[in-house]
């Protein structure tokens, strides 16, 4: 989830706490992720930290893919 650059960290905190409560309900797990085939790769309610840093990872890794096939940016 992302929420935009002047959120407040406790906001964003208490809703990392709320969302993470639901992805890690048995109920959630059950009705909607399994039921659309659905696996989650990384921990229900991981820390905002984590997310920040899982985000510049995918996006040096991407930016490496860019340069690597020659795409250029219009």
């Amino acid at each position: 989830m992302f929420a935009p650059a002047a959120t407040s960290k406790d906001v964003v905190q208490r809703l990392n706490a709320e969302v993470g409560k639901i992805l890690a309900s048995p109920q959630f797990k059950q009705k909607f992720l399994a039921a659309q085939g659905i696996e989650m790769t990384s921990p229900a309610g991981a820390s905002t930290e984590a997310f920040v840093k899982l985000m510049r990872q995918e996006r040096e890794m991407y930016a490496n893919l860019v340069k690597l096939v020659g795409s250029k940016t219009e």
